[in-house]
């Protein structure tokens, strides 16, 4: 996988955050309903137009966590405070690459540990990339989380994210249930008779 990927987890339910991004024309994005909330995936694009998106859910829950990652290192940034909690997941050099660009006075700085960003006891990671991120997942008691980061590196979440017809044998939607945010159009499906 040669394109950073970018999931962001906040804890509202997918309909009070799907009614929002509608009202605030955010998107799009294909929200995924989990057992801790909402998974939203956004479009493949800069790290900056997903940091807003980021912020935009942030604005509806009051906290949204960010989880950036490629095939070596990944990135968690917990949107909680003016200032980002950050941390880095893998090799520190490979990290810093995927936050390139943050609406910061002072950048995203990788300080923090797992553990203080996603909350709980998180072991120090060893591996980086959707691997070493979905384990520091299930160790601070997110399985769900981990679950969506997993499908989504697996290019399961490819043709709602991209809007390209299905090429997957199983995409997401026949493990998670999917809810796209279409900035106000209607779906492109036909009703059911």
């Amino acid at each position: 996988m040669s394109v950073p990927r970018t999931v962001i987890w906040t804890p509202a339910p997918a309909a009070e955050l799907q009614l929002a991004l509608h009202r605030a024309t955010a998107g799009p994005a294909v929200l995924v309903p989990v057992a801790s909330g909402t998974v939203a995936l956004p479009p493949i694009a800069g790290f900056g137009v997903q940091v807003r998106h980021a912020a935009r859910c942030r604005e509806v829950a009051g906290r949204a966590l960010l989880l950036r990652w490629n095939a070596v290192a990944a990135v968690a940034c917990s949107l909680e405070d003016e200032e980002p909690l950050s941390c880095a997941v893998g090799p520190l050099r490979a990290a810093r690459s995927l936050v390139r660009w943050f609406p910061s006075r002072h950048g995203v700085r990788l300080t923090a540990t797992p553990g203080e960003v996603l909350g709980g006891d998180a072991p120090a990671a060893t591996a980086g990339g959707p691997e070493g991120l979905a384990a520091v997942l299930r160790a601070v008691g997110r399985p769900d989380l981990a679950q969506v980061v997993g499908l989504v590196d697996e290019g399961r979440a490819d043709t709602w994210i991209t809007g390209l017809p299905g090429t997957a044998d199983l995409p997401i939607n026949t493990v998670l249930p999917v809810i796209p945010v279409t900035q106000g159009t209607a779906p492109h499906d036909p009703p059911l008779a």
